[in-house]
């Protein structure tokens, strides 16, 4: 009898402290403006989505924050990841780029390149579920006609 009282006595005290302890709550950090200026200020003015080493920690210590500031920066203010993030820049980089004459000087793998990404593989899929065409496909399709080159019939 002594063991069974023992054992329930156990269970109400354990309950009790769960029924009073307040449920925990996920809250969103709260995002600092200047904090989201300066993460895009850093990719677009310094160029740092070109290093295709670049890593949440390097880009937090070029910001002076901590990665998890960052990784909260990111998520909260602009709901994306930090890989997400980077890739975005340098997507809009060779996307840029390819409207340009460089697409003349280089292949697009090497733009690509220049932008910061590492790896074809990455580059393509990427870019595929971003535009919904291949890289050579949205070159062909967004390039800008180009007048002075063009045989215009005379009239």
């Amino acid at each position: 009898m002594l063991p069974v009282f023992a054992y329930w006595l156990g269970l109400a005290g354990y309950l009790r402290q769960r029924a009073a302890a307040p449920p925990k709550t996920k809250t969103r950090p709260e995002v600092e403006p200047e904090h989201l200026q300066r993460l895009t200020q850093s990719m677009e003015r310094d160029g740092l989505f070109r290093n295709p080493e670049l890593t949440l920690p390097d880009l937090a210590a070029h910001l002076g924050l901590t990665p998890n500031a960052v990784s909260a920066c990111l998520n909260a203010g602009l709901g994306i990841s930090f890989n997400d993030f980077v890739n975005g820049h340098r997507l809009a980089e060779v996307k840029r780029r390819l409207l340009t004459d460089d697409v003349e000087k280089l292949t697009i793998l090497g733009i690509a390149y220049e932008a910061g990404f590492n790896s074809k593989t990455t580059f393509n899929r990427v870019f595929k579920e971003s535009t919904g065409l291949s890289p050579k496909a949205y070159r062909n399709t967004s390039q800008p006609t180009r007048w002075d080159d063009a045989a215009v019939p005379e009239a």
